[in-house]
């Protein structure tokens, strides 16, 4: 734990003391799931926000107490420990108190140590004199999918053990019935104690195993094996991309507002063991995100979640997919989702455009039977929607809605056009364009739309007087 977690974790704890907010301790951190090698350092982590004395550490259900060496301060809530990769230590491992004389009533969540690229072999009840080659071959670490068949190696040496007329098999500490999924197919009278398991099973099967050769002198006790871990795999649910905790359907366009950054979460939930979960992006440089593992209370499951913050830059339709990898999966097939990265820019500027006239002074004269055709653009993504108004009274009201072009035949008025994209809901306004009609007859839009007639001598006297 780092100085600043410590000096944290024991603030929080002295204003719990100082307030009496709580009687009942509460665990602020649990230990998690761990691999290491044979000899490393293994800390498992278990902080209360009480003083704990009276905590203990249990591996496969069973009290570890009496040989573990305890890291942390306990008057502080710390009942943090340090143990040393071997074989012995492999299993479940929880962390608890005793409250009220109940051992159960506080309890981490567990955490599953395994040990890999293991060659230690653990033996019961050896004496001095006993050979280290009991055992020609021990079991393996081993992953099989849920419902397939698996087997577990175990010969030991007759010449050692002429007398032995049996052997068994444990997972966790309890002996497993022959029978049924399991069977012992190897010749025991040549040492071969091997053990085949059909139809995995998450619940009966994942965890530590060992084979045993029981003794007739009861004086002695058994030989056991190294453990084992058999790992039953069970496929995760396909992984979804979140967005503010809500899913994006595979494919989808995610639009991000220009320049700000996005923060992605990838999950897949329901497997064991967890899954892998990494990013790319077409084009770019794959990202790294953060992986928080979860456990659900039902059959240990595992929820992988990688949480990723897209950097502020300009997305132009590239696709950014989230890969699950998990042992379940067909050799070589990997599960995904994708989501297209697109920005969302607000519209800001819109002109309009008289494909006619290239007047500066935006205004344009059409004779009878003359058209012009007007084209309004903006910016934005997604594209704005184009609405059109003319001028009535001083007021503008609605023209034409939902067009890019406007065809304007003769007749004198006023116009201009709207835009507004699905992401804002503000509209920008275009400059005006005025038409001036020397035919005072019945015209008309493209469309049906009829227009407002502007009477000729009106705009000449107006224009006398400007003068």
């Amino acid at each position: 734990m780092s100085l600043h977690g410590f000096l944290t974790i024991s603030l929080f704890i002295l204003i719990k003391i100082a307030y009496g907010q709580s009687t009942m301790p509460t665990l602020l951190l649990e230990p998690k799931d761990v691999q290491a090698e044979n000899g490393a350092e293994i800390n498992l982590q278990c902080v209360f926000d009480q003083p704990v004395n009276n905590c203990y550490w249990r591996r496969n259900e069973i009290i570890q107490n009496s040989t573990l060496n305890f890291i942390g301060n306990k008057t502080n809530g710390n009942c943090s420990i340090l143990l040393i990769a071997s074989n012995e230590i492999q299993g479940n491992w929880q962390c608890g108190l005793f409250q009220n004389g109940n051992n159960n009533s506080i309890l981490s969540k567990e955490a599953k140590v395994k040990i890999i690229g293991s060659t230690l072999t653990f033996r019961s009840g050896f004496s001095n004199s006993e050979p280290e080659s009991i055992f020609d071959e021990e079991p393996e670490n081993t992953t099989v999918r849920s419902g397939d068949n698996t087997f577990l190696k175990c010969v030991f040496n007759k010449d050692h053990l002429n007398n032995a007329e049996s052997c068994y098999w444990e997972r966790h500490g309890e002996v497993i019935l022959i029978g049924g999924r399991y069977s012992l197919d190897g010749n025991l009278k040549s040492g071969d104690c091997t053990i085949t398991i059909t139809n995995a099973n998450l619940r009966s099967d994942d965890g530590e195993w060992h084979c045993g050769i029981p003794r007739s002198d009861t004086t002695r006790k058994s030989v056991k094996s190294r453990s084992a871990y058999v790992t039953v795999a069970k496929t995760p649910k396909d992984p979804k991309i979140l967005l503010n905790n809500v899913e994006q359907p595979s494919g989808s366009l995610l639009g991000v507002e220009f320049n700000q950054p996005i923060d992605l979460k990838c999950q897949a939930s329901h497997g064991n063991p967890e899954a892998t979960l990494s990013w790319t992006i077409a084009g770019l440089d794959d990202p790294q995100g953060t992986v928080v593992v979860s456990s659900e209370q039902m059959d240990n499951l595992k929820t992988t979640t990688n949480k990723l913050q897209i950097a502020q830059r300009e997305w132009k339709d590239q696709t950014l997919t989230c890969i699950s990898s998990h042992p379940s999966y067909d050799p070589g097939r990997e599960h995904s989702t994708f989501v297209i990265l697109t920005d969302f820019a607000k519209t800001t500027l819109v002109t309009i455009k008289c494909l006619n006239s290239t007047n500066p002074n935006r205004t344009i004269v059409l004779k009878a039977d003359e058209k012009a055709d007007f084209y309004c653009s903006g910016n934005g993504h997604p594209l704005p929607e184009y609405n059109w108004q003319k001028k009535v009274d001083n007021k503008w009201e609605k023209l034409i809605n939902n067009i890019q072009t406007l065809t304007v035949f003769s007749e004198s008025q006023q116009i201009r056009c709207t835009a507004s994209n699905d992401k804002f809901a503000s509209f920008v306004f275009s400059n005006e364009w005025t038409i001036i009609g020397t035919n005072s007859g019945n015209s008309s839009i493209k469309g049906g739309t009829p227009l407002m007639a502007l009477i000729l001598s009106f705009w000449v006297a107006k224009q006398l007087l400007k003068n």
